[in-house]
């Protein structure tokens, strides 16, 4: 078997150029609200807003039935988790660097966590302790 290099070919043999909505000067909120997105942006885009849906659902029934909330916890992790994949798909995939959007979206993504996580110290841990003083903490 000979491996033979690769070389970018075209599927469209006429050369035809795809007018995209970019091309019609939408930009992508104008584009998906007035539909003109392809069929497979439509089923990823829906996909991710269903699996954010699905995650903030997770975390509610978790955090019911868990003890000091550590269900919500581990929702946002999971949220943090797919925050940085799709900020980060653009740069791994195509190698390219970061957009202005993707920056913020890691930015977001890490101020959840660290609220989160600070938040659940308050909850987990007595917060009573901080205002106790190091004699009561140390009395036998």
């Amino acid at each position: 078997m000979h491996l033979m290099p690769y070389r970018e070919t075209r599927i469209d043999k006429k050369k035809k150029l795809l007018v995209t909505w970019s091309d019609e000067g939408y930009c992508f909120m104008q584009a998906f609200f007035r539909g003109k997105l392809r069929s497979n942006d439509y089923t990823m885009l829906w996909s991710v807003i269903l699996l954010v849906i699905l995650i903030i659902v997770y975390g509610a029934l978790s955090a019911a039935y868990t003890v000091d909330s550590i269900g919500i916890v581990f929702a946002f992790v999971v949220l943090h988790v797919v925050l940085l994949a799709v900020s980060m798909l653009g740069p791994i995939v195509a190698n390219r660097s970061n957009d202005t959007w993707e920056r913020i979206l890691q930015i977001v993504s890490f101020v959840i966590i660290y609220l989160v996580g600070i938040v659940y110290l308050f909850i987990a841990f007595d917060a009573t302790l901080l205002s106790k003083n190091n004699d009561d903490l140390n009395a036998k």
